[in-house]
């Protein structure tokens, strides 16, 4: 059971870096249509008026929700199995 945590891990990284690559392309975009702004944390449930501000949140939301599940998941495994 704690290889399958390993490997529910390296999945979750996977996800961590497509996340870090969507979070960067969607500030940038936030910031150009906000005039330098930051979302803050209401980026999670709030929709942007911008169309191409709210296709990277929601890529965003898709790389994030997935990895944090998994990380949960993957210490879960690992730490609570069986050897």
């Amino acid at each position: 059971m704690q290889l399958v945590g390993y490997v529910v891990f390296a999945t979750a990284l996977i996800f961590v870096v497509l996340h870090r690559t969507a979070a960067k392309a969607y500030l940038a975009a936030y910031r150009a249509a906000h005039g330098g702004t930051t979302p803050g944390i209401e980026w999670l449930t709030r929709r942007d008026p911008d169309p191409e501000v709210e296709r990277l949140r929601v890529r965003r939301l898709l790389a994030v929700i997935p990895a944090s599940v998994l990380v949960m998941l993957g210490i879960v495994m690992v730490a609570f199995s069986p050897a």
